[in-house]
């Protein structure tokens, strides 16, 4: 089996409902990528919204939340700038990482690529996050 331990009541019961916008493998729990214009994506992100308030308030309180986080997600809690290398193997996802991977080397090409004005490159990053399956960022 490829999920990671389940020790508490806690974790088991956030995978059971979080199946459907969380990846879970070796690593940890991962986001599933998530269409911008997906009707559920107010709700998925009111469950992370919530996750993230419980979370803090438990390292105000010096208690560790008992949830297997992938180091990548953890990352991008805490604010680190991610790329294609941080994602989890495609093995750990149902095969989502390779699509982020793509996307994710996508963006860093458009980035990289000489002679584009900013206003030219968030143009274009922008229309890749129209694209189904695009990663989603707040």
């Amino acid at each position: 089996e490829d999920s990671p331990a389940v020790d508490s009541p806690f974790a088991a019961a956030v995978l059971r409902q979080g199946r459907k916008y969380l990846q879970v493998g070796r690593e940890g729990l991962f986001p599933r990528a998530l269409h911008p214009d997906a009707p559920e994506m107010p709700a998925v992100c009111q469950r992370f919204l919530t996750l993230g308030r419980l979370m803090a308030k438990a390292f105000r309180d010096g208690f560790t939340v008992p949830l297997p986080l992938s180091e990548a997600f953890f990352a991008v809690l805490r604010g680190d700038d991610l790329d294609h290398r941080h994602l989890p193997p495609e093995a750990a996802t149902g095969g989502t990482a390779r699509g982020l991977a793509r996307l994710l080397h996508q963006i860093e090409e458009i980035q990289a690529a000489p002679g584009l004005s900013e206003p030219e490159r968030e143009s274009r990053v922008r229309a890749l996050s129209k694209q189904p399956c695009s990663l989603v960022a707040p």
